[in-house]
């Protein structure tokens, strides 16, 4: 059997990883200071707080690894929910505002002017033709 070459992370991968990371909490923080968001949707981050916080777990701690896992899996699972539950526009305005978090752009790729506004669609070239003007 042919084992597959495990791929290590560069450094500056797991630098965007944790920049992301930063990101995405600043953005949660807003969002929840935010008066436009209703406050039910902030309900969320509250309650996976609660459950991170809480002594009892799905899993309990004593089984190492395993027990910070479903801490960690509910802790991304909620928040993901609450980000996509928020007003797009409102997470739009504020993801606009914290920017992009790449270092660097990838090998032979130039830096976006915009991150985040890609438009990815099909084209056609139609052909510049003149109307026929009536000779009367």
């Amino acid at each position: 059997m042919a084992s597959t070459p495990k791929k290590t992370r560069s450094p500056l991968e797991s630098l965007n990883i944790l920049r992301e990371l930063a990101r995405q909490a600043l953005l949660v923080w807003r969002l929840l200071l935010d008066q436009r968001v209703p406050r039910v949707l902030k309900l969320i981050p509250l309650a996976t707080l609660v459950y991170f916080l809480m002594p009892i777990d799905l899993l309990p701690d004593v089984f190492l690894g395993l027990g910070q896992l479903d801490d960690l899996a509910i802790i991304i699972f909620g928040l993901n929910i609450f980000l996509r539950l928020c007003p797009p526009g409102i997470v739009r305005q504020y993801r606009d505002q914290l920017g992009s978090v790449r270092a660097t752009p990838p090998e032979g790729k130039a830096p976006e002017e915009h991150p985040g506004r890609i438009i990815d669609a099909a084209y056609r070239v139609i052909e510049n033709v003149q109307p026929e003007q009536d000779q009367s």
